[in-house]
């Protein structure tokens, strides 16, 4: 699938393409009115990149959609690639709602394994000042 978009002619020649690789176990896929329908299906892996271009042409959109022809589409090997990057992004991260102190002081890895969202996350602790109360 490939989605693509052209500015105003006023800011020049910027435009945006998107393309999505439709990877099925199963089943089948067809567009139908502009929608992907799928059926029958195991499962449905979308392997999707967007691109913004200052000088837009055709031959960038293919460039792209031969990139993403050339992405694995092996699932585990996906997440196993961004695990590293994607926990060390999320550890950066905090939030406060109030409450106890102690789940504040854990890190985003150690929430996920509690949680059992990700199985492999590491646990991990971390030093933390109390905050406000």
């Amino acid at each position: 699938m490939i989605t693509i978009g052209h500015f105003s002619p006023d800011t020049g020649n910027i435009g945006f393409a998107g393309v999505t690789r439709v990877v099925l176990s199963g089943g089948s896929a067809r567009m139908e009115n502009g929608q992907l329908v799928v059926s029958g299906n195991q499962s449905v892996l979308l392997l999707t990149r967007i691109e913004w271009y200052h000088g837009y042409s055709r031959a960038q959109v293919e460039t792209l959609a031969r990139a993403v022809d050339r992405i694995p589409a092996d699932y585990a090997a996906l997440v196993a690639r961004q695990r590293k990057v994607q926990s060390e992004i999320m550890d950066r991260a905090s939030m406060n709602f109030g409450g106890s102190i102690r789940p504040r002081c854990w890190s985003r890895s150690s929430i996920w394994a509690a949680t059992g969202f990700w199985p492999k996350a590491r646990e991990t602790t971390r030093r933390c000042s109390p905050g406000p109360a």
